[in-house]
């Protein structure tokens, strides 16, 4: 039965509301605003600006075309713009245009003697085109286009569009715009053009967009970096992040070996370092150093920005310090990424298409693995092959030869090639956009298919929307959907750490094609019972891992997001402007994890080895085989905010006033459960046999509310000296009793030194910019329960029948926000027009971290969470582009950029229960045994001590190999030597933040052709090289090893000999973290080369009535990696090179 619809539903009850506000204005989208004045005895400029101020339009003109000795006095009672203009400015030779808001000012030809742009006199002839922004490739209304050798000018008026009488000698015509560089284009053989403006680089007008407000750059004292449209498409990458990454170095997107190019991995990121424990997770809600995303003035998941597709994309802004992020108070620690959407502008219907194709092609020279022969040699070297009695001798013998016999027919098993392929994926992008002066609409459709490298995986996204706007006179509204669908599938092939496991001796499949069920045996160093017998099992068949592709195993996550954002802006008189928005998103999210009653895994220990259970397994094993977990989330987020500015100019003082406050709710609702017993073909939960045993369904239910009142000042005068202020007040459900408001604030100072006497004329420095902030952001999170007493159900007993309750955890009423005190130092230099030059020194001290603290055993927990922690994060980042060329009348462009980050931080408090973590890691590595099955034991562990690093590495110290004996010799910490490992040596070996990171690259245009490169570096900083561990010291040699097995092990048969690395033996103990294996770590890659070409100097285009623009690029990602660590790298998953080509259109 269908379901009704719920009209309570908060969603119903926001768009009957929508519909009431735009109804009743949808007839009046052509009436003209109409104003009253009187003035008397005005300057025609004076005019002008009062006319501007009563319309709310945006004004455009030249001082120069005013004659500021005429004098107007006029009144007008509910007049249009348009009578009162025809009734004043025309009489006086002046002309006008209204669009897009902006109302432009010129000179009128017929009046003035200036040639007539719509006809031609003898020896003339007329040119036509269009201005457009090179970045956005919107028209621009109101750029003045002009002869250098007469004084004929014309304004681009709708669409962008001019017209102007050339005489036939005329070579050139100048376009100029405010804000944009000049451009000098050539007509001598052309009657049609379409000119693409720059924005000017050190343009002192330049917006701050900080997601609440819009600030001056020029009067803009925090540390910001805006990235537009053009340079997100120059990089050339699959998705946001990475290109965010690719164009600042502090927006750090942490190296994952494990997961390498895999398409559902979302990326773990940092911003300017990390300031709480990464082993603490569990406590939060999201990773405890990300950052906040804001798209469109709103609050969204790290996936929804992910998966967005960058064709929407006007600019991102990073907030960086205090001044820039104390706004959002207790969110804003981490640092804020505010994203900015295209908006439409007013013209024809213009649609714009762009397309791309992307090839991925797996990464696998990282790897050094042994083939067939090596392999067996290594073996025999090891012993594997030799024994003291003769009858197991005789099969040993047998065996070897059986093995080098089918290696001398040939066998030699690429094993990493079986579950990888180039993934060939493709994206699609349309939008349609258009209207008026009074209403505005762009409606955008996209679908993206990334194929991963590995058979099978893959993650597609279907995203759609609209935005829509009205103007009521000063009154805007505007109204934007987006709707996201997403699926993420995970290769049934299982983990590529698998097939490098495999020797190269063993044959995929046999003579007929069918893969070989049971490569080998292993021999266990301890035996369990492993196919349900009740009997312990010493050999393990090893099960070819191409079989669970052929099986119905599935690993999938699915979302859908929808977001609805509307907004309602108010201009009112003497500077006052009111806002108001409201947002709501709801969000679906599935996840289908299945392991059918045939499926296998390498590992003797788990529970998934279900095709090694037999029908006489007991309890019934073999008929509960086969798992599956389905899991449901949904979350409802509903925030809203009303705000008042205020602006005014005073002389030489000019001052922004803004003031807001917000509310929001968050509802979410997790479910999960399992099922286990399946038939060999079965594909769905519902064809289980029974609940997960000792298992139950899992099942959240919370709800957080929070509130905020925020306070910002900007104050400049003469342009010179600047001040922000900001003071944000925020309360949150989510904290305890005690402790439910948190305030923050912060003050920034800058000095713009260009505009002083003695600089105001230089011809060298264009821009000196000095600035500095001071304040506290914070961060808030974690789970609810930490704060508040929160009980859940038991339902598995009952006293005196009633269902009992129990704690979730030991609560803390006075648990509070951690906060972050912001220092920010930072310069604005711009020399000779061609140098951009930017530099930034923070220092960032986090307290309050939330530490676990030990309590006595009656508390019946552990520990509890307190504020108690304490790090420090500070470094330096430096931005610098340089115009080497620039010859816009040979359309010529060549420009070099280059930036640079280094992070340094440091733990300056720990709480006991840290102290009590780092006692149980020594504890778990102690008294390892050589069993391969616990290697995992042997990794360095996070370890917290005061003044210590983050991210340090901690082992014993080591002097290499004794080539007498081939065993390690360690240096204690008392300084004597030892044979002996001991977790009382540890001492911090080295650091895995790098000294410095950052890109160096080239942008190149030559008339219509584009050039781009992104080089990446890192340098300094250390790596513990896992690798030489799994696959060489503490290699497990029934499995295929790296090369460096056979060449750089000790060898008893060459004793006294130096070599890297202990005596090869089944049984040697295992290597633990040694500073043998922490190697420097330095970097170079070519991370993006992308060449493209624009047809706007093509004929079709330039002559073209239905096509305004066409461009080609292809972009090459990871082309070439050096670096000074020869390590595996995408052990689960392979990291992957790509090719993306794309085409974009717009008609």
């Amino acid at each position: 039965m269908k379901k009704p619809i719920n009209y309570t539903n908060p969603i119903w009850a926001y768009l009957l509301l929508l519909t009431l506000l735009v109804w009743p204005y949808s007839g009046w989208s052509f009436q003209q605003e109409q104003i009253s004045i009187n003035v008397k005895n005005l300057s025609v400029k004076e005019f002008i600006k009062e006319v501007g101020k009563l319309s709310n339009y945006e004004l455009v003109f030249t001082s120069s075309d005013l004659n500021q000795k005429q004098k107007i006095t006029y009144r007008a009672d509910n007049k249009t713009i348009r009578q009162v203009l025809d009734e004043t400015i025309k009489p006086l030779g002046l002309a006008y245009n209204i669009d897009k808001g902006i109302l432009s000012i010129f000179v009128d030809p017929k009046k003035t003697g200036v040639a007539e742009p719509t006809s031609s006199t003898p020896g003339t002839r007329r040119v036509t085109g269009q201005v457009i922004d090179a970045t956005s490739q919107q028209p621009l209304i109101g750029a003045t286009i002009s002869i250098p050798s007469s004084n004929v000018k014309v304004i681009t008026g709708r669409d962008g569009n001019f017209e102007i009488p050339v005489e036939m000698t005329t070579s050139t015509v100048s376009i100029s715009y405010v804000g944009y560089t000049t451009v000098h284009v050539p007509v001598a053989s052309q009657s049609s053009l379409s000119v693409p403006m720059t924005p000017l680089s050190t343009n002192i007008e330049d917006a701050v967009v900080t997601g609440m407000f819009t600030r001056k750059q020029s009067t803009y004292t925090g540390a910001v970096n805006t990235i537009k449209a053009e340079d997100i498409q120059r990089t050339g990458t699959l998705n946001i992040m990475e290109a965010i990454s690719r164009l600042d170095p502090s927006f750090q997107l942490l190296v994952n070996d494990n997961l390498g190019s895999n398409p559902n991995a979302l990326p773990d990121i940092q911003l300017r370092g990390a300031s709480s424990f990464s082993d603490m997770k569990s406590r939060y809600t999201a990773s405890p150093n990300q950052p906040l995303f804001i798209i469109d003035g709103f609050e969204q998941s790290i996936e929804r920005v992910f998966d967005m597709d960058m064709n929407r994309i006007a600019t991102m802004t990073l907030l960086k310090d205090a001044t820039a992020k104390a706004i959002y108070g207790s969110k804003g620690a981490n640092g804020v990424v505010v994203i900015e959407t295209k908006k439409p502008v007013s013209g024809k219907l213009r649609v714009s298409y762009k397309a791309d194709l992307n090839i991925q092609a797996p990464v696998l020279s990282d790897y050094r693995l042994t083939n067939a022969s090596e392999k067996l040699e290594v073996e025999r070297r090891a012993g594997m092959y030799s024994s003291p009695y003769p009858d197991q001798q005789l099969l040993l013998d047998q065996k070897y030869h059986a093995i080098h016999q089918d290696i001398l027919k040939g066998v030699n098993t690429d094993w990493l090639a079986q579950p990888t392929r180039v993934g060939v994926g493709n994206k699609h992008s349309i939008s349609l956009e258009g209207g008026d002066d009074n209403i505005l609409y762009s409606i955008n459709a996209g679908y993206n298919n990334v194929e991963g490298v590995m058979k099978g995986s893959n993650r597609r996204s279907i995203e759609g929307g609209f935005s829509f706007q009205y103007r009521l006179k000063n009154i805007i509204f505007r109204d934007q959907l987006s709707i996201l669908s997403n699926i993420g599938k995970e290769s049934p092939y299982g983990s590529f750490e698998d097939y490098a496991k495999m020797n190269p001796y063993w044959k995929v499949r046999d003579e007929r094609g069918n893969l070989v069920p049971i490569l080998g045996v292993y021999n266990r160093y301890h035996a369990t019972d492993i196919n349900g017998d009740g009997l312990p099992d010493i050999d393990f068949g090893i099960y070819n891992p191409m079989l669970n592709a052929q099986t119905n195993y599935r690993n999938e996550q699915r979302y859908l997001d929808v977001t609805n954002n509307f907004y309602v802006e108010w201009t009112l008189p003497k500077g006052f402007r009111f806002t108001g928005r409201l947002g709501i998103t709801k969000r679906q999210s599935n996840g289908d994890l299945f392991y059918p009653s045939n499926y296998s895994t390498l590992d003797p220990n788990s529970r998934l080895n279900f095709r090694a259970v037999g029908p006489d397994a007991a309890n019934d094993a073999y008929y509960k085989r086969g798992e599956y977990t389905r899991s449901h989330d949904d979350r409802f987020n509903l925030a809203s905010d009303i705000g008042l500015s205020y602006s005014k100019t005073m002389g030489k003082h000019l001052l922004f006033l803004n003031s807001q406050y917000s509310i929001s709710e968050n509802i979410n609702k997790t479910e999960s459960y399992k099922g286990q017993g399946f038939a060999d073909n079965a594909t769905s939960i519902a064809q289980a046999r029974q609940y997960m045993e000792n298992d139950k369904p899992f099942g959240k239910d919370s709800k957080a509310r929070e509130m905020g009142v925020v306070g910002s000042a900007n104050y400049s005068f003469d342009s010179r000296y600047l001040i922000d202020a900001n003071y944000r007040a925020s309360a949150s459900s989510l904290f305890g009793k005690d402790n439910r408001w948190g305030h923050f604030w912060s003050v920034g100072a800058g000095w713009n030194v260009h505009q002083e006497a003695f600089l105001k004329n230089n011809q060298a420095i264009n821009l000196l910019k000095i600035r500095g902030s001071y304040g506290f952001t914070g961060s808030q999170n974690f789970e609810s329960y930490l704060a508040m007493a929160t009980y859940s159900y038991f339902n598995d007993r009952v006293y005196d029948d009633v269902i009992g309750a129990y704690l979730l955890a030991l609560s803390n009423p006075q648990l509070k926000w951690q906060q972050t005190l912001d220092k920010n130092i930072g310069m604005d230099l711009s020399l000779f027009k061609r140098l951009d030059l930017s530099i930034d020194l923070y220092n960032k001290t986090t307290t309050d971290l939330l530490t676990p603290i030990k309590v006595v055993p009656s508390a019946g927990f552990d520990s509890y969470t307190e504020n108690l922690g304490k790090s420090e994060n500070k470094g330096i980042e430096l931005r610098a582009n340089l115009m080497l060329l620039s010859n816009p009348e040979k359309d010529l462009r060549l420009s070099v950029f280059g930036n640079l980050a280094h992070n340094k931080n440091k733990l300056l408090e720990i709480g006991d229960a840290l102290s009590a973590i780092n006692d149980a890691t020594d504890k778990a590595q102690s008294d390892i045994d050589p069993n391969p099955e616990n290697r995992w034991k042997s990794r360095p562990r996070v370890e917290y001590a005061e003044g210590e690093s983050l991210s340090a590495i901690w082992g014993v110290r080591s002097l290499g190999i004794d080539p007498y004996n081939g065993m390690e010799v360690f240096v204690k910490k008392d300084g004597s030597r030892t044979y002996e490992w001991d977790t009382e040596d540890k001492v911090v070996l080295g650091d895995d933040l790098a000294k410095a990171q950052g890109t160096v690259g080239i942008n190149f245009d030559y008339k219509g052709f584009s050039l781009s490169t992104n080089l990446s570096y890192r340098i300094g900083g250390q790596y513990y090289n896992q690798t030489l561990i799994n696959q060489v010291e503490n290699a497990d040699l029934q499995y295929n090893v790296d090369q460096r097995v056979l060449s750089e092990r000790w060898n008893p048969e060459t004793p006294g000999m130096p070599a890297k690395y202990k005596r090869l033996s089944r049984s040697a103990s295992p290597t633990m973290p040694t500073s043998r294996f922490v190697q420097d770590n330095n970097e170079l890659k070519i991370s993006t080369l992308n060449v493209g070409y624009d047809f706007r100097n093509i004929g079709f285009i330039k002559h073209g009535k239905y096509v305004e623009r066409l461009r080609v690029s292809l972009a090459m990602n990871d082309l070439f990696r050096f670096s000074t660590v020869r390590a595996e790298r995408g052990i689960s998953y392979p990291y992957a090179k790509s090719i993306i080509g794309s085409i974009q259109a717009t008609f």
